[in-house]
């Protein structure tokens, strides 16, 4: 997937974007302290559920911003 990205930001916008993988705990540091700008990572659930989903993003989540309409929803 990151390849992907980086060869369309490349090839459509000229932006050239650099790879590192991280190690969890490094990835999740990135993550709350904001270091990077572009983080992907795998989703898994453990069954078909919306909500598990949404917490993740809910009330900031393990994500460090909040957004009040988001939530008030």
């Amino acid at each position: 997937m990151a390849q992907y990205l980086q060869a369309k930001l490349k090839d459509v916008l000229g932006i050239t974007m650099n790879i590192h993988v991280l190690p969890g705990p490094d990835w999740m540091d990135g993550v709350r302290n904001k270091k990077n700008n572009i983080f992907i990572a795998p989703y898994k659930y453990d069954y078909l559920d919306p909500s598990n989903f949404y917490g993740i993003f809910y009330n900031g989540g393990r994500h460090g911003y909040h957004i009040a309409e988001y939530d008030a929803w």
